[in-house]
């Protein structure tokens, strides 16, 4: 799927006859809405999609053992959403092209599954880069070129959002009981095999076990107290 999705940006990113019904163009997204994901596939030159996908690409494999089976929804969302609100904020922009969006995504969601400094350090960068592209409108140390930076906030929060969610979804699995519901109920950890409940079961047979040894070890001294 990944190296179909490359193709089909380069095709589109080449071909302007490709190119023509998949741009997000501002003109067109009112009745083709479609525009809005398909024109991820869509770059201004070949340079720009090798700038995408040398981002893209890395930035997906770090994310997706975080995010498993919701990392392509979260990379179409981005896109899709990306773009939307490129059209809302930037109305001198007439197309949008680009996966800067989803990539940005990504991004957010390797920060947020690093830990200690690396997190805060990269956190604070992106930030930083994303309030720069707000204020001046272009990307640093390129003033000739516009950047659509609502793509890549809204890009930014989803892979954030999607991360926090996942991790913490993930977090609460980790600490949910190896015993189900009423396993603590007589009866009930015989249908366990988690160690825990083997140890409930062990107790509760020697409690249970004790009370006939005990009558047992009380009647032989009576029997013998009698003779």
């Amino acid at each position: 799927a990944s190296a179909a999705l490359v193709a089909a940006a380069a095709a589109a990113t080449t071909l302007p006859w490709l190119a023509e019904p998949l741009v997000c163009g501002r003109a067109l997204v009112a009745t083709q809405p479609w525009r809005l994901l398909t024109g991820a596939l869509v770059h201004r030159d070949l340079g720009h999609l090798v700038r995408d996908l040398l981002a893209l690409v890395p930035l997906s494999v770090v994310a997706a053992p975080t995010l498993g089976r919701a990392l392509w929804p979260t990379l179409a969302l981005a896109a899709a959403a990306g773009n939307a609100a490129t059209l809302a904020l930037q109305p001198s922009l007439m197309w949008v092209l680009g996966s800067s969006g989803a990539a940005h995504a990504v991004l957010a969601v390797a920060l947020m599954r690093s830990r200690g400094a690396a997190r805060w350090v990269g956190g604070t960068a992106l930030l930083a880069k994303l309030v720069w592209e707000a204020h001046t409108g272009h990307v640093l140390g390129t003033p000739s070129v516009l950047v659509a930076w609502p793509a890549h906030a809204t890009g930014a929060l989803i892979g954030a959002a999607v991360a926090a969610w996942t991790l913490s979804h993930t977090a609460r699995a980790r600490v949910r009981p190896t015993c189900p519901r009423g396993a603590a109920r007589p009866g009930a950890a015989d249908q366990c095999a988690s160690p825990t409940c083997d140890m409930v079961s062990v107790k509760r047979s020697r409690a249970t076990s004790a009370p006939p040894l005990a009558a047992s070890l009380t009647a032989a001294g009576n029997a013998a107290a009698l003779r």
